[in-house]
């Protein structure tokens, strides 16, 4: 049973007095509607049974409390990462923040889970500007555990709307460690692979140093050019390795380094400045892989040769211009064109005789690509494939 006792002063209610369960709650009373019945002086009115149905209400919303709090307890002291809540004047924290700064037993306290969680955690006090002082976004903290050992620690932190603070930290100290160890072991497997590219350029130097010596034993010009073009050759594909050991990417080439390195080799060659011809070389393409570079390097060894060869018969001189262009679709177009004298008039219908032109359309199959060739204003070879590996192996039905 539930009783109110008022007490009135002069018809106006003073305090109310509830009695509800054995507990006594003081309200200042609120203008009673029986009040004004009752006679001038100080009366005292007892209602028994009234308020029976509040008292229920009362009682409803008690537990709904309890069980929130219970919940929340639950959820805190079960959570998986570890949780602190800054309530001013402490920092309380749960089970697993317990757990991963190695609390001592005695500052913990037990919640309704029986996972016991601290109430003061003094290992945290001298980060509580961190925690709490900044934004509400993720961020990274050093933390020193109970033995003194850094812990590096992910951070999210809210506000509760109450004054209190939240935050959720996520140990990630193995996995900082293990970042580590991985971009160690990275740093030398990439400098195994320089090493690598430096050796087989070196393999390819002496092998083009031994034909250029075989070349000089050869009284025959026909022969002796031979072996001079297999050093060119030979040399274009040292010249990717040499630009991958140079490079900061071992796995790619940089492809206007490479051009560059080419097209000022077969310069020298082949006497370029003194028969007055340019040879310009431009790249929007940053990089390829060494399996698309090699080949690109052997066609533009092949064309542009041919270009410096036959192109300028006289000494009027002229450009040779190696581009490469992405295009719209995607794909990677190469263009070696030249102001000589142009392609003979069958040159497009008659076979390949040469081993140079052969090469050069063995290769473009090898990267799945489409040649083209045209003669009217000076040579122009247009070669489009795929910068990716990927791609290409993707086009292979296509091209079968």
């Amino acid at each position: 049973m539930s009783w109110v006792i008022a007490f009135f002063f002069a018809s106006v209610p003073v305090v109310c007095l509830f009695v509800i369960s054995g507990a006594m709650v003081y309200l200042t009373a609120p203008a009673l509607p029986a009040a004004r019945s009752l006679p001038r002086g100080l009366s005292l009115v007892v209602l028994a049974g009234g308020i029976t149905f509040g008292a229920i209400r009362i009682r409803a919303m008690i537990a709904a409390i309890r069980r929130a709090e219970a919940k929340y307890q639950l959820v805190v002291s079960r959570a998986s990462e570890a949780i602190v809540i800054d309530e001013g004047a402490t920092l309380e924290a749960n089970f697993r923040t317990c757990q991963m700064l190695g609390c001592a037993a005695e500052s913990a306290s037990k919640d309704l889970a029986s996972r016991p969680g601290c109430r003061s955690c003094r290992l945290l006090e001298p980060h509580r500007a961190a925690l709490f002082g900044g934004a509400e976004e993720i961020c990274e903290l050093n933390i020193a555990d109970r033995n003194g050992r850094t812990l590096v620690v992910e951070l999210s932190a809210c506000r509760l709307g109450d004054g209190r603070a939240m935050a959720v930290l996520r140990d990630i100290t193995a996995r900082r460690q293990a970042e580590a160890e991985l971009h160690a072991l990275l740093g030398e497997k990439e400098l195994l692979l320089r090493e690598i590219h430096h050796r087989v350029k070196n393999n390819l130097q002496i092998i083009a140093s031994l034909l250029s010596l075989q070349a000089d034993t050869l009284a025959d010009p026909a022969s002796r050019r031979g072996f001079e073009v297999a050093q060119e050759r030979v040399n274009s594909i040292a010249l990717a390795h040499q630009t991958l050991y140079g490079s900061r990417d071992v796995a790619r080439v940089e492809l206007q380094s490479y051009l560059t390195s080419i097209t000022g080799y077969l310069a020298c060659c082949y006497e370029a400045p003194q028969r007055n011809i340019a040879i310009i070389t431009q790249s929007e393409v940053e990089f390829l892989d060494l399996d698309r570079a090699i080949p690109c390097g052997l066609i533009v060894t092949e064309l542009v040769s041919n270009a410096l060869k036959h192109a300028f018969p006289d000494t009027r001189g002229g450009t040779v211009m190696v581009e490469v262009v992405s295009r719209s679709d995607g794909r990677v177009q190469l263009s070696v064109r030249d102001t000589g004298r142009g392609l003979p008039p069958h040159f497009r219908t008659a076979p390949r005789e040469s081993l140079g032109l052969q090469l050069v359309d063995a290769l473009t199959r090898q990267l799945h690509g489409q040649l083209h060739t045209c003669g009217e204003q000076g040579t122009c070879f247009e070669l489009i494939f795929d910068a990716a590996a990927e791609r290409a192996r993707a086009r292979l039905p296509e091209a079968a």
